[in-house]
């Protein structure tokens, strides 16, 4: 045997054949087990795309690829499409000429058909977007180890050095998975904080009011408070509302704009006014009844208020 040394330049193992050639034996590479390379939302947006496109009818993998405007033959293309069967969203079919179609689920077709609300379309998402077997092991693996209240999963690094020593993903692809496993997961919690809040907000929040919900006297048309002013003749002061928007009685009121509180307001404030134009007219009409003659009743003539007149000039005199 030469006397040359063999040298390891961190590649695999080094050796030195008989006459003295040093070749590289190759090292096996650790395999990750299978896991979605995207998360949940990424997948579910495709999957979407596709069922607005083709519906659930079986596809050609290139007219998958052509729908989804990516390269056939691009490794990330593979790896997206082997996320939406990781997830349940896509499965394979023997087509009628005997090749292979890509079909998507019905669990797609709930998704997309259900409304946003659906208890059926809820529960179809949450049991798809932790559906991955590797997603399960290792959140299962944590369920009886102490983690912050409300947590599933440790800091990034106590996940990686799980991931990596019990789980045996090598360390090229482990960020990947932590990434899918956090979205996805993240993706889970929220279709029931959504659900609480949309329940919360249909209990709690009031329909706005409309003009039909109104009191009567807040009902006035924009002509009739112009005839309103016409008749009573007042110069009114504005309205303050709860929103510090001041409103005068002409045309810039919007009755669907007020709150309730400000519609009670309101009200107030017009019986105020009735009160006001009738306890007008009735002064006018003891100064001057001419000016409202009642009905069938003859016209009365100008000389009250020429004594009126008469007597205050005396008064001033």
């Amino acid at each position: 045997m030469s006397g040359k040394t063999p040298v390891n330049n961190g590649d695999g193992e080094v050796r030195v054949d008989e006459e003295g050639t040093s070749t590289k034996r190759k090292t096996s590479r650790v395999r990750s087990p299978n896991f979605p390379g995207i998360s949940f939302q990424e997948a579910l947006r495709m999957a979407e795309r596709l069922y607005e496109k083709n519906g659930i009818l079986g596809m050609s993998y290139k007219d998958l690829c052509g729908e989804l405007e990516l390269p056939p033959k691009s490794s990330r293309t593979k790896i997206h499409v082997a996320a939406l069967k990781h997830y349940h969203l896509l499965t394979t079919e023997a087509g009628a000429d005997g090749a292979t179609d890509l079909v998507l689920t019905t669990d797609v077709e709930t998704i997309c058909e259900e409304p946003e609300d659906s208890e059926e379309r809820r529960a179809t998402l949450k049991r798809l977007a932790l559906s991955p077997p590797i997603f399960q092991k290792v959140l299962a693996s944590y369920e009886d180890e102490k983690l912050p209240k409300g947590e599933r999963l440790p800091s990034d690094k106590l996940l990686r050095s799980r991931l990596v020593r019990q789980f045996r993903f090598n360390k090229g692809s482990v960020t990947e998975m932590m990434t899918s496993l956090r979205e996805s997961l993240a993706f889970y919690e929220g279709i029931d904080g959504a659900a609480r809040s949309s329940d919360n907000q249909t209990a709690v929040e009031k329909p706005e009011p409309t003009v039909e919900d109104a009191p009567m006297s807040t009902r006035v048309a924009e002509a009739d408070m112009q005839s309103f002013i016409k008749v009573n003749g007042h110069n009114v002061e504005p309205l303050t509302l709860s929103s510090g928007r001041e409103v005068s009685l002409v045309s810039d009121v919007d009755i669907k704009m007020f709150s309730e509180s400000d519609l009670a307001k309101m009200e107030v404030w017009f019986r105020a006014l009735m009160t006001i134009a009738r306890t007008y007219q009735e002064c006018l009409a003891e100064i001057n009844p001419s000016s409202f003659p009642s009905e069938g009743a003859p016209e009365a003539t100008d000389a009250p208020r020429a004594e009126k007149t008469l007597d205050t000039e005396q008064a001033a005199g």
